[in-house]
């Protein structure tokens, strides 16, 4: 039976944790090792205290899955408005809002939930993702699944559809009376039930349910004629899109995840070991900046933007800027410029743990953009000390003839809507009426 140990963001597993089996930790340590050698991003840092080895996980969050069915799961720490339940079912409420989020930002197609009968605290994420995408299958599978016409070749005893000359004379000339045909054939095997069976063929292998498991091989055996897809990617071009398939998009979107391992970093190891990891800094940067797109209308949202260099040489632009967010009204054309930063502030340390690159980063999308209003936003850490930095700004002195400020605002992800965006809605009025 395969054992999930779940981890909070900037939480320590210590390797004499009660919850580890013998051989546990040392794999987590291969991981480790295994990513530093590839250099690709693996969730985890390892250190030691009192003469004991520990992990911490930061910035990536998901699914590590080891041999021997042990799995390690981090989820994201986030401030939300139910803290006050036991940890269990605030562990289950995070996850499901990180659904939402991942959901929000277009990450996976749809929100996971409870399809199986199952339940949901017994799932990891990945079986969350499991479960989602079956669903979906079996909805498909019940409807009916689309067929379509598709050529067909192949040696005859009488004449169908159109002779291939070629193939005639290089097959049947000791053989007169077969012949080499192509003709159109109207049943289901179309590019996308073939993905569709190659991805539940993929879950059916991996999801440690036996639910899941009962549920696919009954999928399988209703789509038994479908043979699977020899190149996922070649059949993903080929999908049509047309009207008679519309409502296979989420399915599909699930395909790609699974085939292709699109929004996320992966990782499987020579020994077994596979990884599903999502960079919480991007996260954090699309579901604000979906927020703010379908709150405030009258701006224009846009991420990642590259209009703009720190210097120029010869007429070309070097050290692109890449500001997370730029806000522009749709009528004056006021620019306000925000970056998200997926880090926990401090009082305790020096500028309360706001790193000088970040302030350098905003002066110079300050001068560039010649921004109205710049905006730093971190996560919400709970924290009563950490609380009153909402609020705080930051200015780069009166003796500048255009000076920048800088304004630090907390975000709890919960209450987008009824904080944040109200808060932020001010500041950008206050913008409009300068």
């Amino acid at each position: 039976m395969s054992k999930t140990v779940c981890l909070l963001e900037y939480e320590r597993l210590s390797e004499r944790d009660r919850r580890l089996e013998p051989g546990d930790f040392s794999a987590i340590q291969a991981y480790i090792g295994d990513c530093e050698e590839q250099k690709i991003p693996c969730g985890l840092k390892m250190g030691c205290q009192k003469g004991a080895l520990y992990v911490t996980a930061s910035n990536y969050v998901g699914l590590i899955a080891f041999p021997g069915d042990f799995k390690l799961e981090i989820l994201p720490k986030l401030h939300l408005s139910w803290e006050g339940e036991d940890e269990e079912a605030r562990r289950d409420r995070t996850r499901q809002f990180f659904f939402h989020m991942l959901t929000s930002c277009g990450v996976i197609p749809s929100r996971p939930s409870t399809h199986t009968g199952l339940d949901r605290r017994e799932q990891d994420m990945l079986e969350c993702f499991y479960d989602a995408f079956v669903a979906q299958a079996r909805r498909l599978v019940r409807q009916g699944l689309a067929s379509g016409y598709h050529p067909h070749t192949e040696n005859q005893p009488f004449l169908r559809g159109r002779l291939e000359t070629n193939g005639h004379l290089r097959y049947n000339l000791a053989h007169r009376e077969r012949f080499y045909v192509t003709y159109e054939v109207f049943d289901q095997d179309r590019p996308e039930n073939r993905l569709l069976k190659t991805a539940l063929t993929l879950v059916g292998r991996r999801t440690g349910s036996l639910e899941l498991k009962r549920q696919v091989r009954g999928l399988l055996d209703d789509m038994d004629a479908i043979p699977l897809s020899a190149h996922p990617d070649i059949d993903f071009q080929r999908c049509t899109g047309e009207r008679s398939v519309r409502r296979y998009d989420c399915a599909l979107s699930w395909c790609r995840l699974f085939l292709q391992h699109e929004s996320f970093t992966t990782y499987s190891g020579d020994n077994g070991t596979q990884a599903v990891l999502f960079p919480m800094e991007r996260i954090f940067q699309d579901y604000v900046a979906g927020e703010l797109e379908r709150c405030l209308p009258a701006w224009s949202i846009s991420t990642q933007e590259h209009r703009h260099h720190l210097f120029y040489q010869d007429g070309q632009g070097k050290f692109r800027l890449t500001p997370d967010i730029v806000a522009r009204h749709r009528q004056s054309g006021h620019v306000v410029v925000m970056d998200t930063k997926w880090k926990k502030l401090d009082r305790t340390k020096q500028g309360n743990g706001i790193a000088q690159a970040d302030l350098y980063q905003m002066y110079a999308y300050g001068k560039k953009y010649r921004a109205s209003r710049m905006v730093l936003l971190y996560p919400d850490p709970g924290e009563e000390g950490v609380r009153e930095l909402d609020g705080l700004r930051l200015h780069s002195g009166t003796e500048e003839r255009e000076p920048v400020e800088v304004l630090l605002r907390l975000v709890r992800l919960d209450r987008l809507e009824k904080e944040l965006i109200p808060a932020l809605n001010t500041e950008l009025e206050e913008v409009l009426s300068s």
